[in-house]
């Protein structure tokens, strides 16, 4: 059975109600726009404008501040490369190079058990695959 995904709205309550982005919000949008964001926000009637900053906003900030909690290695046929768990406050989500981060999950445990779902073909590489990386790296 597949995880649970979710898209990254079902966690902005959250999200925004986290200091470190609420300080974020304040130095990137102004006192004056942030005050409306938090009023806005918190009685569920952000106007889209504020709203597409203030996901922006957030997106931008978790992905630079997310922390990995997890990686697998993936192997491809000449190389290998890093899939990520990656965490930020209530939200976790899988990265790997060449894909995007497009699943959302309440857990890191979900979003393992995705990637190994997803990437299982890159992570059950032959053993003779492998060995030749390792060879190569020596």
């Amino acid at each position: 059975m597949e995880p649970l995904t979710f898209p990254l709205e079902d966690f902005m309550a959250e999200l925004v109600g986290h200091s470190a982005i609420q300080g974020e919000i304040l130095r990137k949008l102004g006192p004056e726009k942030a005050i409306l964001v938090f009023e806005q926000f918190g009685q569920g009637t952000l106007s889209s404008e504020i709203q597409d900053d203030v996901y922006n906003l957030v997106n931008d900030y978790i992905d630079n501040n997310a922390e990995v909690s997890e990686e697998l290695t993936g192997y491809s046929s000449d190389d290998c490369f890093p899939i990520c768990i990656r965490s930020f406050g209530p939200i976790h989500w899988v990265e790997a190079q060449e894909f995007d981060p497009i699943k959302y999950f309440k857990s890191s445990s979900e979003a393992l058990n995705w990637a190994e779902f997803e990437y299982s073909e890159f992570l059950n590489a032959d053993s003779e695959e492998e060995e030749e990386l390792e060879d190569e790296d020596e």
